[in-house]
């Protein structure tokens, strides 16, 4: 067991000083940061057709968002959602996975831990 460990990549030799549930936000914050991203791409390949007078895309990628906390089934993590800028008229990306308000998952699990203990 010992030369299994010794084996690892450092990183992922650091994981195992973690809890569950460390484990679990961590890997909750990377998938949502990735569909967020995903999103955000298939957002902008839709929209890659519309550009102005000047030949300049409508729609395009502007950075992030502040960093916002949104609570999960494993506790609490920080996102930064990616922004998009839209010129065009009446129009607005709004992201599915996380609006702008949205602070907690949508369907909150209920906590037992209080009555387990």
């Amino acid at each position: 067991m010992l030369k299994l460990l010794a084996n690892l990549p450092q990183n992922e030799n650091d994981l195992l000083s973690f809890s569950l549930d460390e484990i679990a936000r961590m890997g909750a914050k990377k998938l949502l940061v990735k569909a967020l991203q995903l999103e955000v791409d298939d957002y902008l390949n839709e929209s890659q057709s519309w550009v102005d007078e000047d030949g300049k895309k409508l729609v395009v990628r502007n950075g992030n968002g502040k960093t916002r906390k949104v609570t999960i089934g494993s506790g609490t993590i920080d996102v930064e959602a990616p922004r998009v800028n839209d010129k065009r008229p009446g129009i607005k990306f709004t992201s599915k996975i996380l609006p702008p308000y949205r602070k907690s998952s949508r369907f909150p699990v209920c906590s037992m831990s209080k009555t387990l203990r």
